[in-house]
């Protein structure tokens, strides 16, 4: 049973990676371009993501389906932050 006060569940990057489809060097690249920002680290060094940023990532998922160019999508998201 969870409570209010409990922080959201972070997946690691391989959970993350499986949720959207994509590989751990890709977010990790997205990361590095600036397409997904505000990635956290725990304790051990490793990146943890929220549900929000995983949404996000189906989200740029679904923008490189469209053949947007990823220059575009960086432009996108500087727009939307």
């Amino acid at each position: 049973m969870s409570n209010a006060t409990e922080s959201p569940e972070l997946l690691s990057i391989g959970e993350a990676a499986r949720e959207v489809g994509r590989s751990a060097h890709t977010l990790r690249y997205y990361e590095s371009i600036g397409l997904v920002p505000d990635v956290r680290r725990n304790r051990s060094g490793h990146r943890t993501y929220s549900e929000a940023q995983v949404s996000w990532l189906r989200f740029l998922d679904r923008l490189r389906g469209t053949g947007m160019p990823i220059a575009r999508m960086r432009a996108y998201a500087r727009l939307a932050a």
